[in-house]
């Protein structure tokens, strides 16, 4: 451990993931940008830091109040350094925003989800017929595309093709990364 040694990488995590029923899910243990926000965020980041730094910088090497060739070079570097350093520090800021924000949604949604089956198994109901209520239930709540929603997609789909239970909810578990869920799932798979 030289004092030069390069800082090691972690490696990178997937955006998606495969599940047991063959089908696209997100990994929330992880946030990529998708290419709109991305240019969003970099244009507007550009432009506030080249903003805010011409308020404070502006108009350097002026000639008897008159700018110079240099005055407006220097403007021009002073929006183009201010605007490269907002990006540089603020762009991962709102990137771990938006990673928090994606996984408190998704907890509230998976509370929202123990309620559901919660109810269906107090009215008698079994795993399988829970699960599908829930899912029914989460889907008019939320919208089809909730994170939720397709979670029990993927997890009715595949009790469905014979997929068992157990590895469904692990799944979803090791890609959720959220301690509520995984300790959901392990309670769960040693009731049943």
């Amino acid at each position: 451990m030289g004092l030069f040694n390069k800082k090691e990488k972690e490696p990178k995590l997937p955006k998606y993931r495969t599940s047991k029923i063959n089908t696209r899910v997100l990994n929330y243990q992880t946030y990529y940008f998708s290419k709109k926000e991305l240019i969003l965020y970099v244009a507007l980041l550009f432009i506030a830091g080249g903003i805010v730094g011409l308020i404070f910088y502006a108009n350097l090497f002026m000639d008897d109040d008159r700018p110079t060739l240099a005055t407006y070079i220097s403007n021009v570097v002073i929006f183009g350094l201010f605007g490269g350093l907002a990006i540089k520090y603020f762009l991962p800021m709102r990137k771990k925003s938006l990673f928090e924000k994606q996984r408190s949604e998704l907890s509230l949604q998976f509370r929202e989800f123990l309620s559901s089956l919660s109810t269906s198994f107090s009215s008698g109901e079994n795993v399988s017929t829970a699960f599908t209520n829930a899912y029914t239930d989460l889907t008019a709540q939320y919208g089809e595309h909730s994170f939720i929603s397709t979670e029990l997609f993927v997890i009715v789909n595949g009790m469905n093709n014979n997929v068992t239970l157990n590895e469904l909810l692990d799944d979803f578990a090791e890609r959720s990364g959220i301690d509520d869920i995984v300790n959901f799932v392990n309670v769960f798979k040693t009731c049943y």
